[in-house]
């Protein structure tokens, strides 16, 4: 009977586990989905097949391959005759499949309680495993809880700005040292997270520290606790502030993110399975990428919102009257988009790239 903030459906939600690449969901009716959607996505067999280099009679013909069916094709420059098609079109169709799970779980949740918000908790970085899409992802959730890996939190701020303004929050994992934790409450605060959930874990539960109670590094923030939790941070996050940045655009491709994975996986010949989520939020060059783009930007006195691919396709760069488009390794990129960065610089806007654009569409 105590007060809800928001329902959690799991914690760590994902297609199999973390960001580790499992290879799901090969079910009959999951296949079946799937070739429903590639005929949205191509409308007739022809597209498709010059896509795919195929020669499929039907869309029933058309079925998911694993990474390990296409790497002996795709070690090796030069990259503009690579065809990662059907790979990344299964994988994108299981994004779709888990943000329209959670999707369904959130109205559900909502005709119980239409006044709290419905989310998920243990937020991974974007991925071509594990089903973190945040262009999909954030518009089937009403709320999360996301690690900060590979640049998460900016993505949902930019996402999810005015007037959405959907929270999300962190994790607070005590470093046991009391300026440290301030300084993360504070960045957090002012990076627009709504607030955080406390892990209570660091050398046995901070709550039960040794026998004087609650841990001393957790005392020595009392007022940084307060404070956060005052009038000031109300004036932050309440629904009509909206975030201010720069007219700066960081771009955000996940076909882009599953190319560069390709790239970083070809090292690992026939293991990359072991690939774990572990090893890839350590080593992914996308996500490794992005947060550098990010900190450069912020230590040059800069802030930024993330695009998606989508939006720049629908022309928001000129809409929202940006200055600046970052590609930050965007490898992959349609015609559309294409077209509307050449409208964004006829117009007056400046397109800094770093490496490998657009060598795939």
């Amino acid at each position: 009977q105590g007060p809800v903030a928001a329902y959690s459906f799991d914690d760590e939600v994902s297609l199999g586990v973390f960001n580790s690449p499992c290879e799901v969901d090969g079910s009959a009716p999951s296949v079946a989905g799937y070739r429903c959607w590639l005929e949205g996505q191509y409308g007739t067999i022809e597209n498709l097949n010059q896509r795919w280099h195929s020669q499929y009679k039907d869309f029933s013909q058309a079925a998911p391959v694993s990474f390990e069916d296409v790497r002996g094709n795709h070690n090796r420059p030069p990259f503009r005759q690579w065809n990662l098609a059907q790979w990344m079109n299964w994988r994108s169709y299981m994004d779709w499949q888990l943000a329209d799970c959670l999707r369904e779980l959130t109205l559900f949740t909502n005709q119980l309680d239409p006044a709290t918000p419905a989310g998920i908790t243990g937020g991974q970085q974007p991925a071509p495993y594990g089903g973190y899409d945040y262009s999909q992802v954030s518009s089937a959730i009403q709320w999360i809880e996301s690690y900060d890996i590979g640049g998460t939190c900016e993505i949902l701020r930019s996402l999810w700005c005015w007037p959405q303004r959907k929270p999300y929050v962190q994790t607070w994992f005590s470093t046991g040292e009391a300026k440290r934790d301030a300084w993360f409450l504070w960045y957090y605060l002012l990076h627009g997270c709504r607030g955080v959930i406390a892990w209570p874990d660091r050398d046995g539960s901070w709550f039960h520290y040794g026998d004087g109670g609650i841990a001393p590094f957790i005392r020595e923030n009392t007022e940084t606790i307060r404070e956060v939790q005052s009038e000031l941070s109300r004036a932050i996050l309440d629904p009509a502030v909206r975030f201010d940045a720069d007219p700066i655009a960081v771009f955000y491709s996940h076909p882009s993110v599953q190319a560069s994975w390709v790239m970083d996986a070809a090292t690992h010949k026939g293991t990359w399975p072991n690939r774990s989520s572990s090893m890839d939020n350590n080593n992914q060059s996308a996500g490794i990428n992005r947060v550098a783009w990010f900190k450069l930007l912020e230590d040059c006195g800069y802030q930024y919102q993330v695009v998606t691919a989508d939006q720049v396709a629908a022309g928001e760069l000129v809409k929202q009257g940006y200055r600046v488009l970052i590609l930050n390794r965007a490898i992959c990129l349609s015609d559309a988009q294409a077209e509307a960065m050449g409208d964004f610089v006829k117009q007056g806007g400046t397109i800094i790239a770093d490496s490998l654009t657009g060598v795939l569409d």
